[in-house]
């Protein structure tokens, strides 16, 4: 486990834990943030590594916008979309349901049961 993941790993059980949430029934909810938190911190390292490049040079000649810039905005898309879920709260499916939210099933006139 890299030292970013676990770091990572921590700040999402916080945030479940803040949120007042059980830190062990979200484990897959806190493991996908922290590989998504990771993926962009190692991408925006790599770019920093690189000199922040903000533009390169396409395969035909152009001038297109650096592709780690496009992987770091997509990574921060779906770290935005994990910290969302992070947070949600479950319902149970084995909840009870309000008797005025439960389904009344009555029999049809003309079909046979």
């Amino acid at each position: 486990m890299s030292d970013d993941y676990a770091r990572a790993l921590e700040l999402a059980r916080r945030k479940v834990a803040g949120a007042g949430l059980d830190v062990t029934v979200h484990g897959e909810e806190i493991s996908t943030y922290a590989l998504a938190a990771e993926r962009v911190w190692r991408l925006r390292e790599e770019w920093q590594a690189l000199g922040q490049p903000v533009m390169t040079t396409g395969y035909r000649g152009a001038h297109v916008v650096h592709p780690l810039i496009d992987a770091i905005r997509s990574a921060e898309r779906h770290l935005i979309a994990c910290d969302a879920a992070l947070t949600r709260r479950r319902v149970s499916r084995t909840a009870p349901v309000a008797p005025d939210r439960r389904a009344v099933l009555r029999p049809v006139k003309g079909v046979a049961s």
